[in-house]
């Protein structure tokens, strides 16, 4: 059974843009007014949402614990940011990235989650892996030179 991708943004053009990536790639892709009864419906799914506004994180939360089983939520970030990433993760991101990356970078990891993987920025991994609490004002993970090789080691496929 082949995967669904729902694209969520609010500027027209970003999404048909996403969209029109996406569908390149092969994937049959969605556009749903309302994502939380979109997953509802839908099994074997991917959800691109871009998180910018408080609303938007109500949005993931919801679609994350009715999804958990049936759909991966890929978050787009409008700035990056650790604590974002962090707070995206525990909200039921599966993989979180910044609005701003290419096509390519989108289609990559729409397919890793598909098969199974996270795609997540290494300071959020840090982060996650440290407990850090991360506050909305701290951008910033401070790494121990360990960890900092551990997580170049893992950027690079080990």
């Amino acid at each position: 059974m082949a995967v669904q991708v729902a694209v969520v943004d609010p500027l027209p053009l970003f999404r048909d843009g996403a969209v029109a990536a996406l569908a390149a790639a092969g994937h049959a892709v969605q556009t749903p007014t309302d994502v939380v009864a979109w997953v509802r419906q839908v099994r074997d799914a991917v959800v691109v949402l871009t998180v910018r506004a408080e609303a938007d994180w109500t949005v993931l939360t919801e679609a994350a614990r009715i999804g958990s089983m049936a759909a991966s939520l890929v978050v787009l970030l409008e700035e990056e940011s650790t604590a974002a990433g962090v707070r995206a993760v525990r909200a039921g991101a599966r993989s979180v990235l910044d609005r701003q990356v290419s096509a390519e970078v989108l289609r990559r990891t729409v397919s890793a989650v598909i098969d199974g993987q996270a795609v997540l920025p290494a300071l959020v991994v840090a982060a996650l892996v440290a407990g850090v609490g991360i506050d909305a004002g701290s951008a910033r993970v401070l790494l121990s030179a360990e960890r900092l090789g551990w997580l170049r080691a893992l950027a690079a496929g080990s």
